[in-house]
């Protein structure tokens, strides 16, 4: 942790894919699922204001794989903070 390299990747795949009701490369929702969950995880990894502010929708994601990866991110960046 702590390296940030992986950011400017991580928000390009969060605008893109985020912000459109639609996949940008038509996935299907097994795809959708792992994009969003590996996204989650990467936030709770960057610890960046700018990824973090994507939490609130991948909190509210229909899958609970997503949800949880989430919630994994919030948890990782409160633990992050407290020390």
């Amino acid at each position: 942790m702590g390296d940030k390299s992986g950011e400017g990747i991580t928000l390009n795949i969060l605008k893109t894919e985020l912000n459109t009701r639609i996949p940008t490369h038509q996935a299907n929702d097994a795809d959708r699922i792992r994009l969003h969950a590996m996204a989650a995880r990467t936030i709770g990894a960057l610890q960046t204001e700018a990824t973090k502010r994507y939490l609130p929708k991948l909190l509210q994601d229909p899958s609970t794989t997503v949800r949880i990866a989430a919630a994994q991110a919030v948890l990782c960046n409160q633990f992050q903070w407290q020390r």
